[in-house]
């Protein structure tokens, strides 16, 4: 059988391409407000991918079903407290760069098992997320690789969705069959989806945000929100996670060019 390198693969060891590792999460800016062109993110056999992009940067998690077992914990359910943080780290490098995502479009990866979304609390989690900051978004699914595969057939087959997610200043793909078919499969699955999972995600969200129906709460929480907010921005700043708009003209087609087919 003959190997044919996936476009994973073509990127990943590009110098303007930034790989987002699993538990991560990565905020980057296209040209010319920064040297990145490719945003990817590999192995998501089990994990959820959720972020947004826009012509100027983009933001990408990769989410694990659990964190590592290798640090010992105490917590209950680390699998949600987990699931929690990593959309927060998403949230904040979104708004500490709003003028960067002038029209933001919001995405979630999920896993599957025999045609059943694996976690469903990821997917109720991540609509929140988005309805919180009032970005659109899509959907995809994916099925997940069952325990036990032969890794080289497994390597074969890196164009599958569960292995790969790549956003880029001219191309955003789930490498599938073909992009067009993606979009078409996407847009049908959010609108067959989000109508249906709308009221479970607002209960969702009335119970984590039902300590903050008290003003003086609310009045306390807003405050201490603001400063760790001068606090993250100022520390984005100095890592450079944050930087000013420069004039982009024309700003990039969502196209994949030829040398990435």
């Amino acid at each position: 059988m003959s190997y044919q390198r996936s476009l994973y693969e073509r990127v990943q060891d590009r110098d303007d391409t930034t790989l987002v590792h699993p538990n991560g999460v990565r905020i980057v800016f296209w040209p010319p407000n920064g040297d990145t062109r490719m945003l990817a993110t590999g192995c998501l056999n089990g994990s959820t991918a959720v972020g947004m992009y826009s012509p100027y940067a983009a933001i990408l998690g990769h989410i694990l079903p659990t964190p590592s077992l290798r640090v010992p914990t105490e917590d209950e359910d680390p699998g949600t407290d987990n699931l929690y943080a990593m959309l927060q780290q998403v949230q904040d490098l979104y708004e500490m760069n709003r003028p960067m995502f002038p029209e933001a479009q919001g995405f979630v990866v999920v896993a599957t098992q025999q045609g059943e979304v694996a976690l469903e609390q990821h997917l109720r989690a991540a609509e929140a997320l988005f309805r919180r900051l009032g970005v659109s978004a899509w959907g995809e699914r994916y099925e997940v690789v069952p325990a036990g595969m032969d890794r080289a057939t497994d390597l074969l087959n890196l164009t599958a969705p569960h292995h790969t997610l790549i956003m880029g200043t001219t191309t955003w793909a789930v490498p599938c069959g073909v992009l067009g078919a993606i979009v078409v499969i996407g847009t049908l699955f959010f609108f067959w989806w989000f109508p249906r999972t709308f009221k479970k995600g607002v209960k969702v969200d009335n119970e984590r945000l039902e300590v903050l129906e008290d003003d003086d709460r609310e009045a306390r929480r807003r405050e201490n929100r603001e400063t760790i907010e001068r606090f993250k921005r100022a520390r984005a700043v100095g890592r450079g996670e944050v930087v000013e708009l420069k004039q982009q003209v024309p700003p990039p087609a969502y196209l994949a060019p030829p040398e990435y087919k």
